[in-house]
């Protein structure tokens, strides 16, 4: 097959958008010269997240043409004139007849003012006099520039780059036909279209990854066995700093009270379980929650009992590490980003509201543009995973922002909810106390279930002291505020 076919074939397989491969069509018809230049787009700029195949892209339209390439990167590319600056570059600009000029990584390929993470200024105007060289010359030349975030140009660079491509992590079709061109020769079809189907979220530096595992699991073979194992426990790079939990065993059996959120929740649940029948029948559900109530109400153990009954993994975050020191809205959007790749999931903020108000932006309505908030209406179009934000105090977000979830409130339990807990504390532990449940579920009043665990932790230990525990002992634990909360003694 012809190279260049071989290349078109491969981008009719990506998830590139109709228009954007049709770019790189006319890019490459320009190449062969069947474009004047001054209808030609020249030069274009690929955009997407670590590892979702910008720089393979490059490397296969780099072996598809038999054009002189002109490379600055790090990336170790075959058959291309490497130059080590942007500088140098710019030297070798006369020498340079057609081909491509590429760029690779273009964060770590130039030169960036450490302090406020901006181009350079020496490196910002050779950057603008390369792009309009490239632009006004009659040559068939054209500039390739990979990123992982278009953040850190500014306007003035970005209208000059004429097509912009968004890259989204491999398609199915993508990963199998990866996976088989690099891996044919060490397991099955089956199982390579196992791993392809089962890898939601995954980029091409993460399935090989898996592949080396699966190797070791299945003691130098790859099978269905090791595969499936290594499946079940493999953290894909992006999420390696959050925790996932997998197989999670609690529904919502296990979850005490909580009618009505059960109620608003098992919908979720039934939808999970069955999107393509729902999807098919044009059914739609809310996929942003926001679960709001005091700490210890039963907040994280709701967002895992939905995890439990729909047979997701789930992804616990700290707002901490979301929100921290920037604006409360990028920090959505990248939550929402996480859910949009990894459809088959719930993600769990815990915590948002302790960053509220810190840095110089807040959750109120005032200063939250339209904009912005248009973008979390966009990322919630688009995003197939469940997103649970918790927070303990709803009241300080602003209406613009709850308006675009679906609250849950979380109050604390009452007598019903205290005694059944208490009750299954009790049996849980098989201990044999002489305690009245009645009573100790008044005395609990006001209580969060996490101050009732805290109290039983404490009559366990005196237990454990004094090998007798009645009411007496669990009075003396409750100390009644004249405000009427509680607080733990011990």
């Amino acid at each position: 097959m012809d190279k260049i076919e071989d290349f078109l074939k491969y981008i009719e397989t990506t998830s590139l958008s109709e228009l954007d491969k049709r770019a790189l069509k006319y890019m490459i018809d320009f190449l062969k010269g069947n474009h004047i230049p001054e209808m030609a787009d020249k030069s274009f700029l690929l955009e997407g997240e670590p590892g979702v195949g910008k720089t393979y892209l490059v490397e296969k339209l780099i072996k598809s043409l038999d054009l002189p390439i002109m490379f600055l990167g790090s990336c170790d590319i075959q058959g291309v004139n490497r130059v080590s600056s942007l500088k140098e570059l710019l030297e070798n600009l006369d020498n340079i007849k057609n081909g491509l000029i590429v760029i690779d990584d273009f964060r770590y390929a130039l030169d960036f003012n450490g302090e406020f993470d901006e181009i350079d200024d020496k490196e910002k105007k050779r950057f603008m006099k390369l792009l309009e060289f490239v632009k006004r010359n009659n040559k068939k030349i054209v500039l390739l520039i990979t990123l992982n975030s278009s953040a850190c140009f500014d306007d003035s660079l970005l209208d000059r780059v004429e097509i912009k491509i968004k890259f989204d992590f491999p398609s199915l079709e993508n990963k199998k036909s990866f996976l088989k061109n690099n891996f044919k020769n060490y397991t099955g079809v089956n199982e390579l279209n196992y791993i392809a189907e089962n890898s939601i979220g995954y980029s091409y530096r993460d399935l090989p990854q898996l592949i080396k595992m699966a190797y070791k699991e299945g003691n130098k073979k790859i099978n269905m066995i090791s595969i499936k194992k290594v499946i079940s426990i493999y953290n894909p790079t992006s999420l390696s700093k959050w925790k996932v939990m997998r197989g999670v065993e609690l529904n919502f059996k296990d979850v005490i009270g909580r009618k009505e959120a059960k109620k608003q929740i098992s919908k979720m649940a039934t939808y999970l379980k069955n999107r393509k029948k729902m999807e098919q029948l044009g059914v739609n559900r809310a996929n942003l929650l926001l679960f709001s109530g005091e700490p210890g109400t039963g907040k994280t153990y709701m967002a895992t009992a939905l995890a439990g009954e729909s047979g997701l993994p789930l992804i616990k975050i700290s707002g901490a590490d979301i929100f921290r020191g920037g604006n409360p809205i990028n920090g959505i959007s990248s939550v929402l980003s996480i859910a949009k790749r990894f459809e088959n999931c719930v993600v769990f903020v815990d915590d948002v509201d302790k960053m509220i108000g810190r840095g110089p932006y807040a959750f109120g309505d005032e200063g939250v543009e339209l904009g912005e908030l248009g973008r979390i209406e966009d990322l919630s179009n688009e995003t197939k995973g469940v997103v649970i934000f918790s927070v303990n105090n709803i009241s300080r977000l602003g209406d613009a922002i709850r308006d675009r979830f679906c609250v849950i409130n979380f109050p604390k339990p009452d007598f019903e909810e205290r005694k059944e807990f208490i009750e299954k504390l009790i049996n849980k532990n098989k201990l044999n106390l002489e305690i009245d449940l009645q009573e100790t579920a008044g005395l609990t009043k006001n209580m969060s279930f996490r101050e009732i665990q805290r109290l039983w932790n404490d009559c366990i230990f005196y237990q454990i002291e004094n090998k007798e525990i009645n009411m007496d002992v669990v009075r003396g634990f409750v100390e009644p505020k004249s405000r009427g909360g509680v607080s733990i003694v011990g």
